[in-house]
């Protein structure tokens, strides 16, 4: 929980300081959405492997930077 108000109220300040807040509210959804209609066409373990390694790709692009 405590991650969570951090991520809202402090990372996107500090990471993403050039975009407005309203990308997140935008983007969430909509990910949700895609990956919800494809999870249930697909299957969730699917989808889980493939946002894991969209997140380990990102965190390695954030490393290598």
């Amino acid at each position: 929980m405590i991650y969570g108000a951090a991520a809202a109220l402090l990372f996107n300040k500090l990471f993403f300081s050039s975009f407005s807040p309203a990308v997140g509210f935008v983007a969430r959804p909509l990910g949700g959405t895609i990956f919800g209609h494809f999870g249930v066409r697909i299957g969730r373990k699917a989808m889980l492997a493939m946002t894991i390694l969209i997140m380990g790709f990102g965190t390695f692009l954030i490393g290598w930077r």
